[in-house]
């Protein structure tokens, strides 16, 4: 059996991509924003973590990147490539700012590996914790 190696990882070109507002989630490897190169490579699956958190306290889970601080991480990219050859690895900046938008954004919560979904934690105007389950095909338009 022939061994075809993963020769590039194609990213979003739009800087909106790359920045997460603080508290913020992004979801990687999406196979509409995310394209591994060549098409026909043996080994196509991405694990996703995080080399260096920097000021963010970044974690990823599920290949959603949650970058709670501002400031700047590296995520890195890795395809186990097996018999074919050496690991494909790409380092990549994502940076957790102010956000501008009128949408809410995740400020606390966990992953429930059990249904996929994610417990958001927002807390109402007397500081009292209310959970909100984000659905895992929830999708979040901007208008």
């Amino acid at each position: 059996m022939s061994c075809i190696s993963v020769t590039n990882i194609l990213l979003p070109g739009h800087r909106d991509w790359y920045t997460v507002p603080i508290g913020g989630i992004r979801t990687l490897g999406s196979p509409s924003e995310v394209i591994v190169m060549p098409l026909t490579a043996t080994s196509r699956h991405i694990e996703w973590s995080v080399v260096d958190p920097g000021t963010t306290n970044a974690t990823i889970t599920n290949s959603i990147l949650f970058m709670p601080q501002k400031g700047t991480a590296i995520v890195r990219a890795n395809i186990t490539q097996g018999s074919c050859g050496v690991d494909f690895i790409l380092d990549i900046s994502f940076t957790a700012e102010e956000s501008t938008s009128p949408f809410a954004f995740i400020v606390e919560g966990e992953y429930n590996e059990q249904t996929g979904e994610w417990i958001a934690r927002e807390y109402d105007e007397f500081g009292q914790p209310t959970d909100v389950i984000i659905p895992v095909d929830a999708v979040v338009e901007r208008t």
